[in-house]
Parts: structure tokens; sequence; C-alpha cells
């Protein structure tokens, strides 16, 4: 755990000797990082649903069990998907990976929490990569937000 500075740090045996591979260690890049990065990575994995209709919640135990198997939620809870045909080719791929068990019907409810959690909390990013599809693309792909928000009202 980086203690701020070997000067901070606490010694036990050669005094000494722990200092210097402290400092060394310190200075050196590879092995002395700021805690801040991982802290925001801690944060950001975190999806706060408390105000997401009751299903969705649901679906957010689905996603948490299912995803969580392979890698760690902040994966996918931060991606820049934010369209549901990016959704529905990334579950896609995730169940045709061996381990995965994500049957169909989770399939639907992984897909229907992504599409929501999207469109409320990646809002902005969803509104940018919408100004640039074509009308018809733009236009369905709405279609299919409302769909997923209708089923959970």
């Amino acid at each position: 755990m980086r203690t701020g500075s070997p000067r901070h740090a606490w010694f036990k045996g050669h005094i000494q000797a722990e200092y210097a591979w402290f400092s060394i260690g310190d200075s050196n890049s590879l092995t002395s990082i700021s805690a801040a990065p991982v802290l925001s990575l801690l944060k950001n994995s975190f999806c706060k649903v408390s105000k997401y209709p009751a299903g969705i919640q649901e679906n957010y135990k689905v996603f948490s069990q299912k995803c969580s198997q392979c890698h760690n939620l902040n994966r996918p809870i931060n991606s820049d998907y934010v369209l549901p045909d990016e959704w529905f080719h990334c579950i896609g791929r995730m169940k045709r990976r061996f381990g995965s068990n994500i049957g169909s019907s989770e399939e639907g409810r992984l897909y229907d929490f992504l599409v929501y959690d999207s469109s409320v909390r990646k809002r902005d990013k969803l509104d940018a990569k919408l100004q640039v599809l074509t009308l018809d693309a733009q236009r369905k792909a709405e279609d299919k937000i409302k769909e997923v928000a209708a089923k959970y009202q």
C-alpha cells in the first residue's frame, strides 16, 4: 500500500535497508502509482439502480451475477456501448463464450438492463451517437429504447 513517501512508512528490523528499498520503489514509475485512478475505477464500477423501475432492478441482479463471472462490472458499465444494437451484439458475443451460462431469458434481461441504463446514465453519449446515424437508423434505435422503457413502466 502506498504511504505517500518512504518518510511516512513504518519500518521494522533493518531500518536503513528498508528505507532504501522503499525510496527506490517510490521513485520508480512502475512501482509507484497514485491511488486516484484506482479509486476512480471503483467509484465508477457501481451503478445506482435504486431509482430504476423494479423490473430493471431485477435485471441488474442478473447482469451483476452473469457478467461478473468473466470480468469486472466496471467494463460493461463504463463501456462506450450505448446503442441497442451495440448491446445486442455484445451480449450475443458474451453468450457464445464458454462458461458464460447466459441463457435466452437472461440474454433479454441483460439487454433490457443495459439499454435502459445507457438511456438514463449515459444519455450524453447516446445522444452523440444518435446524431451521427442516418435518420432511419436513429429512429430504429430510439424505437428500441422506447420499447424497453415501456416494458417497465
